[in-house]
């Protein structure tokens, strides 16, 4: 594991190993705008009041020419990262680091498919499920050694600012009645998304900074921490809360020592006061309120399985991708981009959900990289669960951000920390 952990660090003509930088600090930079990209783009959505007239009534539909230009901006940031490995790698050498080549393989394969489709199909909606990869290939393939603490950097702020966000959408909604994008009048569904204005997606992008503030903060950890599960609870997002709180329980528990024989019991006691609070909620007419504004959804979210015994070979083999979204990530993906395709992008998430906690066990304890690869390792966890009843693999930023982490944990080694 500590050859596989450690940067390859080739001649330079005319100096030795010595003279290189560990970090490749210009591909830091392009990862860490990227990420800004990302996480920011979307912030028009609340103050604009633009985001889809259907789920959001009080909101008119995102133009065209919005929806596009994320495209376009992420298609010019992977021309220059293209750009920019090839004309740093022909003045310098460059530490690198060890990808293995099934990694790229498979990335390569979840961005090329639903672009191809929507060439051969006519289908432009189908970008959105593989575009945001091909900066993860474009990456990878160079397997520069990336510095942590600028992206950690990136995450806190985005961290801070999506608390003061959240916060001010609920004082205005409270002082005005201002209502967030998916929200209905007079009922008790006022749904909170910070800055996306998307309360299903930023739920998840939660599990993904929480260990930003748990271990990333040196000051009002605590308090970050307690406001980003407030938020999680103003989403109101089933699916968001469980996904989250399982991810944050599966990496708890995968970074403890598998013989540690108390964990069954703790198991069994989180069960156990769970099904005792499930069944005091039963009769608050608040919580009755709420399960019946959410019957559509669910019902939704079932009929995901009986589109599942409907598919035919054209949707399984991906050579006749279904025309409407089903509430199933998973089922979405097998009727539109095929099995073969949702068996790579598990197998894509399990990978990236393996590397970081080895990445993460193998961090400088209170180092930047341990709490970006928890970070990762979370919101890979967070994907796989949230993916059964949300097709999240269309949702932007989320698929970006498992485009970027996969990056992340894959040039981002701890042991290139000790080489500083």
């Amino acid at each position: 594991m500590a050859d596989v952990l450690r940067p390859r660090l080739p001649s330079v003509r005319g100096g030795t190993d010595s003279a290189l930088d560990p970090h490749d600090r210009g591909a830091t930079r392009l990862v860490a705008f990227a990420l800004l990209l990302v996480l920011y783009y979307l912030s028009y959505r609340y103050p604009l009041q633009i985001n889809s007239s259907t789920t959001s009534p009080s909101y008119s539909d995102t133009p065209s020419s919005l929806q596009a230009a994320k495209y376009l901006l992420y298609a010019v940031l992977v021309g220059l990262t293209v750009l920019y490995f090839g004309t740093s790698r022909s003045v310098r050498s460059f530490a690198r680091t060890t990808v293995p080549p099934a990694i790229v393989l498979g990335a390569a394969s979840v961005a090329v498919w639903p672009v191809a489709q929507a060439i051969l199909f006519k289908r432009p909606d189908l970008v959105e499920n593989g575009i945001f990869f091909s900066l993860s290939v474009v990456v990878l393939l160079a397997a520069p050694v990336i510095q942590p603490a600028p992206v950690v950097r990136v995450l806190q702020w985005f961290t801070v600012i999506a608390i003061v966000v959240n916060g001010i959408q609920v004082l205005l909604y409270l002082a005005i009645g201002r209502l967030p994008a998916l929200a209905y009048e007079g009922t008790i569904s006022i749904r909170f998304g910070s800055l996306w204005d998307d309360p299903n997606g930023f739920a998840i992008a939660i599990a993904f900074v929480l260990p930003i503030a748990a271990l990333g903060f040196r000051r009002f950890r605590i308090p970050i921490v307690l406001l980003l599960l407030g938020s999680l609870l103003l989403t109101q997002s089933v699916t968001g809360v469980v996904s989250t709180l399982a991810a944050l329980v599966i990496v708890w528990v995968l970074q403890l020592k598998v013989s540690s024989t108390w964990i069954p019991a703790l198991l069994v006691v989180i069960a156990a006061g769970a099904a005792v609070q499930v069944a005091s909620l039963v009769s608050n007419p608040v919580v009755e309120s709420f399960v019946q504004g959410k019957a559509g959804s669910v019902q939704g979210h079932l009929n995901a399985f009986s589109v599942l015994s409907d598919l035919g070979a054209g949707q399984l083999s991906g050579f006749d991708p279904m025309a409407v979204t089903v509430e199933s990530g998973y089922v979405d993906m097998i009727g539109t981009e095929g099995v073969v395709y949702t068996l790579i992008y598990v197998v894509i998430l399990l990978a990236l959900l393996v590397r970081s906690m080895r990445n993460a066990r193998a961090s400088v304890i209170g180092g930047p990289g341990r709490a970006l690869h928890f970070a990762s390792a979370t919101l890979s966890v967070a994907m796989l669960v949230g993916l059964t009843n949300l097709p999240l693999q269309s949702v932007f930023p989320l698929n970006a951000l498992v485009a970027i982490s996969l990056i992340i944990e894959f040039c981002a080694e701890p042991r290139s920390e000790v080489l500083r």
